[in-house]
């Protein structure tokens, strides 16, 4: 979802010269203190803007920076809350949207959906999609689609496509 604000052959806004740029959204741990949000960050290039780590009170802070509607993907590098937890408004602010909005891809390590779903409402359909990474330490995600078989996130069931190789 790029930015359509900038002009044409301009860099985007908040990005390099070469196209890239890394916000710190937070970096409390391992709880949020006033004006400290936990881990979290905001990566932008061109064609993504990605937030790897959605620890406690980034969210808010991300809003700083770019609408919602941008983004275009979430990473989570491990399950402590610190770094995890902000999913549970994303999820909330997708499934409260007054108008539908498409699923939010979400790369995480293996069984990261498992943890978060015990936390949703039951029976709700999901706007988080279960996405995979095919060689975790070399993925990228700006050129991520979202292939037929990846699922949203249901409380009541969740496929989860895993790899053998961890993400640490």
């Amino acid at each position: 979802r790029p930015d359509t604000r900038r002009a044409q052959g301009q860099p985007e806004i908040g990005t390099t010269a070469q196209g890239f740029s890394l916000t710190v959204l937070g970096a409390a741990t391992p709880y949020p203190r006033p004006d400290q949000p936990c881990s979290g960050y905001l990566l932008r290039t061109p064609h993504a803007r990605i937030w790897a780590d959605t620890g406690p009170g980034t969210m808010a802070e991300l809003q700083r920076h770019i609408t919602l509607e941008e983004l275009s993907a979430i990473w989570i590098s491990h399950l402590h809350p610190d770094h995890c937890s902000d999913l549970l408004s994303v999820y909330q602010w997708l499934s409260n949207a007054a108008e539908p909005l498409p699923p939010v891809p979400v790369f995480g390590p293996p069984d990261w959906a498992q943890h978060v779903e015990a936390f949703l409402p039951t029976g709700r359909r999901g706007p988080l999609l279960v996405a995979q990474l095919e060689q975790p330490a070399r993925s990228t995600i700006s050129g991520h689609h979202p292939s037929p078989t990846d699922k949203p996130l249901r409380r009541e069931s969740t496929s989860v496509r895993r790899r053998t190789r961890p993400l640490h």
